[in-house]
Order: structure tokens, then C-alpha cells, then sequence
């Protein structure tokens, strides 16, 4: 027998044994491969050995090999310009745009051996590849790739403990496949995938709760409204964090406020592209059930989100980390409220012994600055001497951090960077 680039084949028959399915069809466009170059753009695979990738771009320049770089297990593809494009003169340039399409073929020495594709920020067209759960990953991540046309239902695979699904295709799946809800995913991120607007129910979303030792879920930008969140997000015994940014509920969604586990939500974020909520208004049932909690993230970029301190707040009693990104940055009277509240609510709950307990030694960063001004509590200069009572929000804030070992990060008095008020 000899094996080709896509078949094993028997001496002396002209009749295929199998196909091979560990090769990898990629339907791509453009004048290169990756279609384009940014600060994002990465094909990059992961072996635990030694191993030898073979790529036929599909343009009579045949089979490519790219061993290890620099002795590592990483292999990173470098831009590769098409030989045969039908305008000549694109040849050596990169131009995603370029309408010419091809399918390329990948396949490895060692399959068994790969452990990690990493695609991201470039064109891909046609199916997804469902070759790759053939491969035992350990991570898988499919990001910015843009212009898919269809979301496989079946899948092979899942055992990886990483996988990141990020705007595949404009067309966005209404219902959560099966096979992710029976995978063994320690982190997944969903981001600007689905439209998981209708109810747990008919989107499948609540099958998240048969993930087995998933710890760290994403979410985020999937058009999930008040109702829209897995009733069964309760029921995952391994979630610590969750990360709910840039989905449009008007509500704190109380399937997240029953999640007694969780140690870390975020709400809302200014970071990378995980995408704001600016539709909250209200804090709901709030967060009264989530005894685990230890660190609340959320931003706050237009004057709809409550400055009131989040809802049972008063038995979430290791909650330690309040970042709120913005902060408040719309106008002086919304961030000087944050202060406030999150002062009486300081004195009404939080002891004034020393030692770590609940509500003492909690660390606030309202001080993030991005495009547009974030204000400063108003009160002038950050005190030197304790005022008791404290009048106005920056001597309450440095009320707390003496009286309460808090530390908060807020803007500077000339508002070019930070400052940080400590015990």
C-alpha cells in the first residue's frame, strides 16, 4: 500500500481503501493565504512533538512542508502569495477582496500529536471544517474568520478544554448544537455566533449544564435578552466565571442571580472586543443568591445603568472587587452616586475591626479611561486627613480606605491617569 496526501490506496487497484480524514479542507479567497495581515491574524498549530505540516495551496505549485520554527512545537504559517491568480499582476501582494477561490489541503505527519489550531482574523468561505475533531485537541479557536456559510450540528470531538467560537458568518445559528452541551470544555466562549434570543428551551442553551468541568463560560454577543440566559447555569457545579457582555437584557437576568458557585461576573466590559451592555437598567432580584461571588465587573457608558450598589448585595459577604469600567463617565452627579451608595452601604454592613471580613479590604477601579473623559469623584484633592463624617464623595472614598482597608482607583485630580487611594 501507499498512502497519497488525501487517500491510502492498495499497489495494483484503482479502488481507494479510505479517505483520509485527518486532512483539513480550507475554502479560502484573496490573493494570499492568510487573505490578509493585521494586528490579529494568526494560523497557528500546536504539536506535542515533532512534526511536519504539509499545505497544497491549490495552485500547481504543489505540496508545501513546514517543519518546527526555531525547535519549539509551534507551528506559525507565514504568508503565502498564490502563483496562479488569473490577474497577474496581483501576484505578491495581499488583497483579501480578490474574488478567486480556492479549497487547500492540509495534513500532518503526526496528527495525533496536534493539540491546538489557533485561526483567527482572516477569510474563510464554504463549510466549517469538521475534519478538525478528528484531531485529539486541547484547544480549538475559531475567531474572526468572517464569512463561513453554515455552523455544523454534528461534530466530532469535544474533549478539548478550550474552545473559542468568535463571528463565523452573518448568519447566526438559532440553536445550540448538541455537541457542545456533550463536550468536555474547561472554557468556552461563544461570542457574536448564535441569536440565542428566543428561551432556554427552544435555543437548547440550557444543554450548557451537561458540559462536563466547564469553569469558565462566555456568552457575549449573542442577543440574549432578560429571559434569554440557561435556567440550568445554577446547576454547573465546576462554573466560576462568567462573562455576559454586549447581550441586550434590560434586566439583571435572574438565571445568573441563583448561580451560588460563580466567583466572577462580568456584566458588561470595555476590553478587547468583548462588547458593553448599555441596555441595563435595573439590578432585578439581583445578587443576593450568589454567596460565591467575589468580583463584579461591569461598564457603564450611557445614563441608564443603575449607580445603585447591585441588589442583595448585603449576603453576596465575599464580594471583594468592584471594577466598573467608565465609570459612570456620562456625568458628575451619576459618579459622585456610585460613591455615595457604595458608602452607605459600607457603613450600614461592613465592621470597623480590623481583619479581613466581609465588605472590608474591597478593592473599586472606577478610574478606566478610553475615548471620552471619566470624571472624577468631585471633592477636589484626595484628603490627608480623615474628616468624620465625610461630606463629600472623595472623602468618602478616602473614608473607606481608612476606616475599611479598601482600596480604590480613580482619575487623577489633572485627569491624565490615574490615582490610587490606599489604607
Amino acid at each position: 500500500m501507499y498512502k497519497t496526501h488525501s487517500k491510502i490506496v492498495k499497489v495494483g487497484s484503482k479502488i481507494p481503501v479510505s479517505e483520509n480524514r485527518t486532512v483539513i479542507n480550507l475554502t479560502v479567497r484573496g490573493t494570499s493565504f492568510p487573505d490578509r495581515y493585521i494586528g490579529g491574524t494568526a494560523f497557528t498549530i500546536i504539536s506535542s512533538g515533532t512534526q511536519v505540516m504539509h499545505i497544497d495551496y491549490m495552485d500547481g505549485t504543489g505540496v508545501h512542508d513546514t517543519n518546527l520554527i526555531n525547535g519549539t512545537n509551534n507551528i506559525q504559517l507565514n504568508t503565502y502569495y498564490y502563483k496562479d491568480l488569473e490577474d497577474p499582476t496581483k501576484i505578491g501582494t495581499i488583497d483579501p477582496t480578490y474574488m478567486q477561490e480556492r479549497t487547500i489541503r492540509i495534513w500532518f505527519d503526526y496528527p495525533y500529536r496536534i493539540t491546538t489550531f489557533l485561526i483567527q482574523n482572516f477569510g474563510l468561505y464554504g463549510d466549517f471544517p469538521r475534519n478538525i475533531g478528528n484531531y485529539n485537541l486541547n484547544a480549538l479557536t475559531f475567531s474572526q474568520v468572517y464569512s463561513l456559510e453554515n455552523f455544523p450540528t454534528v461534530f466530532r470531538g469535544g474533549n478539548w478544554t478550550l474552545l473559542v467560537l468568535n463571528n463565523l458568518s452573518s448568519i447566526k445559528p438559532t440553536v445550540l448544537p448538541d455537541w457542545i452541551g456533550l463536550s468536555r470544555i474547561s472554557t468556552l466562549r461563544l461570542q457574536n455566533v448564535f441569536n440565542l434570543s428566543g428561551s432556554p428551551a427552544s435555543t437548547n442553551v440550557n444543554s450548557l449544564s451537561k458540559v462536563k468541568d466547564l469553569k469558565n463560560l462566555y456568552l457575549l454577543t449573542n442577543s440574549m435578552g432578560n429571559n434569554s440566559f440557561p435556567t440550568t447555569l445554577k446547576d454547573i457545579t465546576t462554573l466560576e466565571n462568567l462573562y455576559v457582555n454586549g447581550n441586550p437584557f434590560t434586566i439583571f437576568p435572574s438565571a445568573i442571580g441563583d448561580c451560588q458557585q460563580l466567583k466572577a461576573l462580568v456584566i458588561s466590559d470595555n476590553t478587547g472586543a468583548f462588547g458593553f451592555n448599555t441596555t441595563m437598567t435595573s439590578w432585578g432580584a439581583g445578587i443576593g443568591n450568589m454567596t460565591s461571588l467575589v468580583s463584579l465587573t461591569y461598564a457603564t457608558t450611557t445614563s441608564n445603568f443603575p449607580t445603585t450598589v447591585p441588589t442583595g448585595a448585603d449576603t453576596a459577604i465575599v464580594l471583594k472587587n468592584i471594577i466598573v469600567k467608565e465609570s459612570y463617565r456620562t456625568s458628575q452627579a451619576r459618579t459622585d452616586a456610585f460613591v455615595n451608595n457604595w458608602y452607605d452601604f459600607i457603613v450600614a454592613n461592613a465592621s470597623l475591626v480590623l481583619g479581613n471580613t466581609k465588605f472590608r479590604q474591597m478593592v473599586f477601579d472606577i478610574g478606566n479611561l478610553i475615548s471620552t473623559p471619566t470624571l472624577r469623584p468631585s471633592g477636589g484633592a484626595t484628603p490627608t486627613v480623615l474628616v468624620d463624617p465625610p461630606t463629600t464623595p472623595i472623602q468618602k472614598i478616602y473614608y473607606m480606605c481608612k476606616k475599611y482597608g479598601h482600596m480604590w482607583t480613580i482619575r487623577n485630580l489633572a485627569n491624565t491617569g490615574i490615582e490610587i487611594v490606599m489604607p
